[in-house]
């Protein structure tokens, strides 16, 4: 769904009935969770509305588009020549956005609702202690947490905080199958961070800044680690690519996490002690 709205421009018109009351740029303002469903699968994004007098302004991952309000239905439209074409068609009421969705030859619906405002107080702790232990991963198994879209964000309402199985030992590429498996007692915390979005888990400790890329090749997990790891030091350290090619060329580290599986993990390292002469951003 993102790629196909690169360049999309948004259009609002129309009356809508928000208790009786003509809708306003002030009324769209905020945070959204826009969810579009085509053939029966459902893509979730986070977008944000920002009125400024009468003029609206949207953000939709990492895209700015531009709205305009008139008589009250809802119009989408893309706007870029050399993509599929886009139309969204709806209606804003008791505070909720839907309608219909077109995007080349496939017709859909599409919905988009306010993000829970969380409340200013402290994270909360949960504590589990595990009865049961399990072989296989299975959806069937009862989950101790849900996470919801526009969290992380994540794609599907109710979607796990997976932790991943205890190794007290492990070879590289893990190629039984097994490592040396063992329940482990941990503690973590979970940010969230408003607009912000990996392609794939990144990881760091004392030592190193950690990218993964898990794919169906090596040749292609080796890519993304490094793509990855790439994105990582442009974004935190603001590195032109010319500065990124240097550091990757004499201080880039690989280990092969998995092979075993249908999905290849390789992971990108960086040591911290070849970064600590470059000031991160916003430090």
């Amino acid at each position: 769904m993102r790629n196909q709205l690169l360049g999309v421009i948004l259009t609002l018109v129309g009356p809508t009935a928000l208790s009786g009351q003509s809708l306003t740029p002030a009324d769209l303002a905020g945070d959204w969770a826009l969810a579009a469903e085509l053939y029966g699968e459902t893509d979730y994004h986070r977008t944000t509305f920002r009125a400024a007098g009468d003029q609206v302004t949207v953000s939709l991952d990492g895209m700015k588009l531009e709205c305009r309000i008139r008589d009250g239905k809802i119009e989408v439209q893309q706007s870029g020549k050399d993509e599929p074409s886009v139309k969204m068609t709806g209606t804003v009421e008791r505070g909720e956005m839907s309608g219909d969705l077109t995007m080349g030859t496939m017709t859909g619906r599409w919905k988009a609702t306010r993000v829970w405002v969380r409340p200013p107080n402290a994270p909360r702790e949960h504590v589990f202690e595990p009865k049961e232990f399990h072989r296989v991963f299975s959806g069937a198994i009862r989950p101790v947490l849900h996470i919801y879209p526009c969290d992380l964000p994540v794609s599907q309402p109710g979607a796990l905080l997976f932790m991943g199985d205890g190794h007290a030992a492990q070879g590289d590429g893990e190629l039984t199958g097994n490592a040396l498996e063992t329940s482990m007692d941990i503690e973590f915390a979970v940010d969230v961070i408003p607009g912000k979005s990996v392609a794939m888990p990144r990881a760091e400790d004392d030592e190193y800044l950690m990218a993964m890329g898990i794919a169906g090749s090596l040749t292609e997990a080796f890519q993304i680690a490094t793509t990855q790891m790439a994105r990582w030091l442009e974004d935190s350290y603001k590195l032109n690519a010319g500065e990124v090619a240097s550091v990757l060329a004499t201080a880039m580290r690989y280990d092969i996490a998995e092979v075993v599986d249908p999905y290849v993990n390789v992971v990108a390292k960086v040591p911290k002690k070849m970064l600590a002469q470059i000031q991160k951003a916003g430090g």
